[in-house]
């Protein structure tokens, strides 16, 4: 029994050819420009391994929910599918912010493409204004709440499910807003967007908590089963559709809140970090006297 488990398990992964492509892309994009940036000036100028393994994690994350058995059994059981939709949208956009990828991407590029490439997102520019806009905290925290709570309302859930356009609509939201809402909170490219850690950033993540608490709290409370998409019993593992729905909120409240806590203790870290090199730093108390 165990060895035929096993096989099925083992035969439910599937490679979809168009996110294939996609983290193929992303991958040689970041390795290629990493290792440019490596050769160039001794090595001197590149990211740092933490940044690396951060991009590659986000790499993995999005392989496990593009390519695993979550994404074969996504439409057969809900507490699947949100997984799922947490490696897309709370995972892998943090970590591949963290990754920093844009500086490698843009070195990956032939030396004209890369100047051309390059002198788009300059201060000023049309793509830098429009980037710096919807990466403001109050901007990115909309369009994120708005995403999350718009592919919950059962009309549109029940429509975005199976191996559809729609389905592939909502991953899409899913990510971009992701990367949207954790862009003010990872700041990879240092901009000005920058959360006050003890209380604008801990508000911000406390708002989107907030949203998935109240959603994973209907569904872990409710006594019918929200979506008719999941109607049928997943018999095959004994489970009954207002279980499997039960158990999906309790990966959001669980999950979901782990992810936020940890960004939480994050934030505070560095926090009490900068405050500790500031109180050190030899200016600090002349700082502290003369403003008193």
């Amino acid at each position: 029994m165990v060895a035929s488990l096993l096989v099925r398990i083992l035969s439910a992964w599937s490679l979809e050819p168009g996110p294939l492509i996609d983290l193929a892309l992303g991958t040689a994009l970041y390795a290629g420009g990493y290792w440019r940036l490596r050769r160039k000036a001794d090595g001197r100028v590149k990211p740092p391994l933490w940044r690396v393994g951060c991009y590659a994690a986000g790499i993995v994350s999005l392989a496990l929910a593009f390519f695993s058995p979550l994404e074969t059994y996504d439409d057969r059981y809900f507490f699947v599918h949100m997984l799922q939709h947490l490696l897309i949208g709370w995972v892998a956009p943090p970590l591949l912010l963290l990754g920093a990828p844009l500086v490698p991407a843009l070195w990956a590029l032939p030396h004209p493409v890369r100047r051309r490439l390059g002198s788009l997102f300059r201060r000023e520019q049309l793509l830098w204004r429009l980037g710096a806009g919807l990466t403001t905290p109050y901007l990115a925290l909309t369009i994120f709440l708005f995403v999350v709570a718009v592919w919950h309302v059962p009309s549109f859930f029940d429509a975005a499910q199976g191996h559809t356009v729609i389905h592939d609509l909502e991953h899409l939201t899913f990510f971009v807003a992701g990367l949207l809402y954790w862009w003010p909170v990872v700041q990879p490219g240092r901009g000005n967007h920058r959360l006050a850690p003890m209380s604008g950033g801990l508000l911000y993540l406390l708002a989107s908590a907030t949203e998935g608490g109240l959603i994973g709290g209907i569904f872990t409370f409710s006594d019918r089963v929200i979506y008719s998409f999941y109607l049928q019993p997943a018999s095959s593992v004994g489970l009954t559709p207002l279980a499997d729905q039960h158990l999906a909120g309790i990966v959001m409240w669980l999950i979901g809140g782990l992810i936020d806590a940890l960004a939480a203790f994050i934030l505070i870290g560095s926090y009490l970090a900068w405050e500790e090199r500031t109180l050190s730093s030899p200016g600090a108390a002349f700082t502290r006297s003369s403003s008193r």
